[in-house]
């Protein structure tokens, strides 16, 4: 695989800016979108009055109430059912969407990653600074090192 040739950081700058923009222009046509085709008809919903947990006519209801055992809002563990649809919590959308996240967070550090490896052998090292790297054993004029 070739090599890419290298890139000077202006031109990374804009290409990293004009990929920021076009992002975030897609985001505000997509928002866009579904504002004017959301089907949202503003009508309110109907919702009771009143505050009180059981309905008036409900003697089950108002007697576990008084023995101190209120029907809950929150279900406790292991009550209720297993989801029917595939939007209810815990159905197959809710689940592939909670893995296509993690999988778009990792294409992106992956990325991110690759993007900064490349840049950090881009760098050209300091002419000035001391060189770390051992002599060459095999370099001509010198004898070979035995071990």
């Amino acid at each position: 695989m070739a090599a890419d040739p290298p890139v000077s950081d202006a031109a990374e700058r804009r290409r990293l800016v004009t990929a920021g923009l076009a992002f975030f222009g897609v985001l505000v046509v997509l928002i866009g979108l579904v504002a004017v085709f959301g089907g949202g008809s503003g009508d309110e919903r109907e919702t009771p009055v009143t505050t009180e947990a059981c309905a008036t006519d409900d003697a089950a209801c108002r007697a576990a109430q008084q023995s101190g055992e209120r029907p809950g809002i929150i279900p406790q563990p292991n009550e209720g059912h297993s989801p029917t649809d595939a939007g209810e919590p815990g159905g197959w959308e809710q689940v592939a969407l909670f893995f296509a996240l993690v999988a778009g967070l990792a294409v992106i550090v992956a990325l991110v990653v690759r993007s900064t490896r490349r840049a950090a052998g881009r760098r050209t090292p300091d002419p000035d600074a001391p060189h770390s790297d051992p002599p060459d054993r095999d370099a001509p004029g010198r004898a070979p090192v035995s071990r």
